[in-house]
C-alpha cells in the first residue's frame, strides 16, 4: 500500500534501516507550505472598495482570529496530537489502535510488531545477520543481506540509536492466519557513518512512519517487508517492478541515500544529499560461465526535482580494485570530469581514441582494464543509445543519459561486460 503523508515544508527524510525514505522539499515529494498566508481583502459594500472604520472591538476580534486563534490551535496540536504519533488523517484506511479498540489478538500483534521493530533496528545497525534471520522471512532476509553487503563494501554503517516507538496501529482483518501489517511511528538518531574515514555523512532525528508487513511462518510472525510512507507513488514503474520479479531481483520505488555513491565523476560529493535514486533494483546475477555477483539498477537524478533527464545506472561489485577509471563517448561537449586525480590517457588504438575519451587515476590499471578491449567498445559504440563506463575502486557503473532506455538493455550490456571480464 503506497500513499503520501503531508509533511512540513523543508522536512528531509534521508534514509531508514532497510533502505528507502529519501525525499527533498525541492523535489516532487515536497508538500505545499503550511505557513502560506491568506491574501488581505478590504471589506466592501454595494461594490464600493472603500469602507468605514471598524469599531475597536471588531478590530480586536479580527486580530485574535488572525494571530491568537492559530497560536492556540498550534499549542493544542503539539500538546495532544504528538501523543498519538500519527494523525488520523494520515493513517491508511482500516488501521486501528489495538490498545483502544482492538481485541487480545490485535494487542498481541502490536506487541510482536514492536519487538520486531526494535530488534531489526539493532540487527541492521550491527550487521548482525544471524539475529535478523530470526525475525525476517527467507525472501526478505535475502534482500537485507544484499543491502548490508553493499553498505559494507562502501565502508558504511547505518546506525539507529535512541529508537523510540511512538505508536503502532494494526490493520483490522477478519483473521490473521496468513499475516498482518502494522503502521509504526517512531523516532531515532539515524546516522550514516563512513567507517573508512571515520566520519558521519549525515544525521537525522526526525519522526518517521513506516508500514511493516508480517507473514505467518509456522507459529511465528516474521517481517516480510517495509514500506516507506515518504515514497512517491508517482515514481512507481510497473515495468521495472516486473523486470525485477522476472529476474529474481528485489524492487523499491524510492531508495534513499544509504547506498548512493559519493565518489566518482557521475556521482561525486556534491550529489550526495542533493540527488535522488528511484526505481531501485538489487539482486544476484550470473550470466553463462560467470560467478554470481551483486548488481543494482536505478534511475539517478543528479539534482532532485529540477526536471533534469535522469541517468539510468547499473552497477556491480567486482572482485578486484581498479582505482578510478572513466570512459565516455566523444562529443563536442566533452569536459574534464570534476572527479579529483583523473588524467586523460590515450590507448594504442587510434580508432578507439577517435570515438572514446578515457580518464584514469592510475594509467597502468587503466590499460589493464578488460572493458577497454576494442571488440567490447565497438559493441558499445554500435548501440542505439549512449553507454558510459566508470569504475570507482571495485564498483563498476554503466550509465546512460539516453531517453527511453530500459533496464533490460542495461542488463544485456552488463552481461557483455561480465563475459569480457571473465569474472
Amino acid at each position: 500500500m503506497l500513499y503520501e503523508l503531508k509533511q512540513l515544508e523543508n522536512t528531509m527524510y534521508l534514509a531508514r534501516a532497510g533502505g528507502g525514505g529519501s525525499s527533498s522539499s525541492s523535489g516532487s515529494h515536497s508538500s505545499s507550505s503550511s505557513s502560506r498566508s491568506s491574501s488581505s481583502r478590504s471589506t466592501s459594500s454595494g461594490g464600493s472598495s472603500s469602507s468605514a472604520p471598524l469599531p475597536w472591538y471588531s478590530t480586536v476580534f479580527i486580530v485574535f482570529l488572525s494571530f491568537g486563534l492559530p497560536i492556540i490551535i498550534i499549542i493544542l496540536i503539539l500538546k495532544f496530537g504528538s501523543k498519538t504519533g500519527a494523525s488520523k488523517a494520515g493513517l491508511p484506511a482500516g488501521y486501528i489502535d489495538p490498545e483502544k479498540v482492538g481485541n487480545d489478538v490485535e494487542k498481541k500483534l502490536a506487541r510482536r510488531a514492536r519487538e520486531a521493530f526494535l530488534s531489526f533496528q539493532k540487527s541492521w545497525s550491527d550487521f548482525d545477520l544471524k539475529s535478523m534471520q530470526k525475525i525476517t522471512s527467507a525472501e526478505y532476509y535475502k534482500k537485507m543481506t544484499l543491502e548490508l553487503h553493499v553498505l559494507k563494501n562502501y565502508a558504511r554503517q547505518n546506525i539507529m540509536e535512541n529508537v523510540v516507538i511512538q505508536s503502532v496501529f494494526v490493520l483490522k482483518a477478519q483473521d490473521y492466519t496468513t499475516g498482518f501489517s502494522a503502521f509504526v511511528t517512531a523516532s531515532a538518531k539515524d546516522s550514516l557513518v563512513d567507517t573508512k574515514d571515520n566520519k558521519t555523512l549525515f544525521n537525522d532525528t526526525s519522526t518517521f512512519s513506516e508500514i511493516w508487513t508480517f507473514v505467518l511462518v509456522g507459529k511465528k510472525y516474521v517481517l516480510s517487508g517495509i514500506t516507506q510512507t515518504t515514497a512517491d507513488a508517482g515514481k512507481f514503474d510497473p515495468g521495472i517492478a516486473e523486470f525485477a520479479t522476472s529476474n529474481g531481483f528485489y524492487y523499491d520505488t524510492d531508495f534513499g541515500w544509504l547506498m548512493m555513491p559519493n565518489r566518482g565523476a557521475i556521482f561525486g560529493p556534491a550529489g550526495f544529499g542533493n540527488a535522488d535514486i528511484n526505481n531501485h533494483v538489487i539482486g544476484y546475477y550470473a550470466p553463462a560461465k560467470t560467478k554470481e555477483k551483486i548488481v543494482e539498477f536505478y534511475s539517478y537524478e543528479p539534482k532532485a526535482g529540477v526536471g533534469m533527464q535522469p541517468f539510468v545506472v547499473t552497477q556491480a561489485i567486482l572482485p578486484r580494485h581498479y582505482d578510478d577509471i572513466l570512459v565516455t563517448e566523444k562529443s563536442w561537449y566533452n569536459f574534464k570530469p570534476k572527479a579529483k586525480g583523473l588524467t586523460k590517457i590515450e590507448t594504442e588504438s587510434v580508432e578507439f581514441n577517435k570515438k572514446f575519451t578515457v580518464w584514469a587515476a592510475n594509467q597502468d590499471k587503466a590499460t589493464s582494464f578488460e572493458l577497454l578491449a576494442t571488440n567490447f567498445m565497438e559493441r558499445i559504440y554500435a548501440l542505439d543509445f549512449e553507454i558510459n563506463i566508470e569504475v570507482v575502486d571495485n564498483v563498476l557503473y554503466l550509465y546512460s543519459p539516453s531517453k527511453n532506455i530500459a533496464y533490460n538493455d542495461m542488463l544485456e550490456v552488463l552481461s557483455w561486460a561480465f563475459e569480457e571480464m571473465k569474472m
